[in-house]
């Protein structure tokens, strides 16, 4: 065998060996229809799974899965995780602000934005009232907020940390199966259609947007991992309470 003809072969081993890795990286999210995932490293990974670097074709799959035949479902099960689908209690989807909870053995994500206790309410209320006294019924200017228990209000307060998803997913899973190597990440150009090529400084722009990823996503793979136990986590959605429990039910 001469040079030139090894060089080809470790060329071709090397291509081979890529696309095996992106079939295999691309299988993590391949739906299991169960209401469960397995932890293996003993680190639990919540973020946004639109920015953390994935390579644009899983990006790809991961919002193809975002739609199930015409409605989504609360958690789309993987292996290792999943994708969680973050609704209001009318089951309309958002992108709230969840804190992230531990109870037990369990790990509680619940929506924590926009919190107001019963009292409070009604203060506002009889402000609401006072400011725009020509209405009926001033309630609707406080339509946004949600009345929770004055305990429950205390402690939704108390996050292990709070995460916001981008069209209205969060990625749960095993924070190993799903880390990308920061050497690897890929960000998509949002300057790539030509129409862009007439501004000023436009390649400072596409620079800037680069930065600003990278310090986003260094900031999503280093505050957004919990240490857990090994095991099988089931998956429990209660939208009345617009939060989603994994519970441990084997341990490792």
């Amino acid at each position: 065998m001469n040079i030139t003809h090894l060089r080809v072969v470790i060329i071709e081993t090397f291509i081979c060996e890529l696309n095996a890795a992106s079939h295999m990286d691309s299988k993590k999210f391949d739906s299991t229809g169960k209401d469960e995932f397995e932890i293996v490293s003993g680190r639990l990974f919540i973020a946004d799974p639109f920015h953390l670097g994935y390579p644009l074709d899983l990006v790809g799959k991961l919002r193809e899965l975002t739609v199930s035949d015409g409605f989504s479902v609360p958690f789309n099960a993987f292996s290792h995780g999943g994708l969680y689908y973050t609704t209001d209690r009318e089951g309309i989807g958002g992108n709230h602000t969840v804190g992230i909870y531990r109870a037990g053995d369990s790990i509680l994500i619940a929506r924590n934005d926009d919190l107001i206790t019963a009292a409070e309410y009604d203060q506002e209320l009889r402000k609401s009232r006072q400011a725009c006294p020509y209405f009926e019924s001033p309630g609707f200017l406080l339509d946004s907020k949600r009345i929770v228990s004055e305990i429950d209000y205390s402690a939704l307060q108390r996050p292990l940390f709070e995460t916001v998803g981008s069209l209205c997913y969060l990625l749960v899973g095993d924070a190993n199966k799903f880390s990308v190597q920061e050497s690897a990440w890929e960000f998509k150009d949002p300057f790539d259609d030509p129409s862009f090529n007439k501004i000023p400084d436009l390649e400072e722009l596409r620079e800037n947007h680069k930065r600003l990823e990278r310090e986003l996503t260094k900031a999503l793979y280093a505050r957004q991992v919990l240490d857990v136990p090994n095991g099988i986590y089931r998956v429990e959605h209660k939208p009345e309470e617009e939060t989603l429990i994994l519970k441990l039910v084997k341990n490792h």
